[in-house]
C-alpha cells in the first residue's frame, strides 16, 4: 500500500509540475483566455472571487492541456510497442465495458467505434507492409 501511495504521490507532483510549465507559455484554449479575463476583472472591480475563479479556470485549462498531452503521447507509444490501431481498439475496450457496467449505450457505441478503427488502422498497416515491404511507417520505427 505504501507502494502505490508513493507512485500515486509522485504522479500528482509530476502531473502539478507539467500544469505549472504549462502556465508558464501562452495558452489560448477557451480555459485560460477565461480565466485571464476573469482574473484582470477582478483585479480591477477589486472583486477577490472573481479574480480567484480567473485563475482557477486559468489552472483547468493548463490541466485539460497536460492531460490531452498525456493521452496522445501514450497512444503514440503504444500503437509503436503494439503496432498501429492498438490504442484504439484498448481504447474502445475500455469504453464499451464502461457502457456496459454503467447501462450507457451511447459509450458502449464509441467504444465499439473506436475498436473498429483500430482494426482497421491495423489491418491498413498489415496491408502496407505486404504491398510495401521495404517503406518504414510509426509501427517500425
Amino acid at each position: 500500500m505504501k507502494k502505490a501511495g508513493l507512485i500515486i504521490g509522485t504522479a500528482g507532483a509530476v502531473f502539478a509540475y507539467a500544469v505549472w510549465k504549462k502556465m508558464q507559455q501562452p495558452n489560448f484554449n477557451k480555459y485560460s483566455v477565461k480565466g485571464k479575463a476573469q482574473e484582470k476583472m477582478g483585479a480591477a472591480f477589486q472583486n477577490d472571487d472573481m479574480r480567484v475563479e480567473g485563475a482557477l479556470n486559468q489552472v483547468t485549462g493548463a490541466s485539460k492541456e497536460v492531460a490531452h498531452d498525456i493521452a496522445h503521447h501514450t497512444t503514440k507509444f503504444v500503437d509503436k510497442v503494439l503496432g498501429a490501431g492498438s490504442s484504439n481498439q484498448v481504447k474502445g475496450q475500455a469504453e464499451e465495458f464502461i457502457g456496459k457496467t454503467t447501462d450507457n449505450h451511447m459509450k458502449q457505441a464509441e467504444g465499439k467505434f473506436d475498436q473498429a478503427i483500430g482494426k482497421t488502422q491495423a489491418f491498413t498497416s498489415d496491408a502496407k507492409d505486404k504491398i510495401l515491404p521495404g517503406e518504414k511507417h510509426p509501427k517500425h520505427k
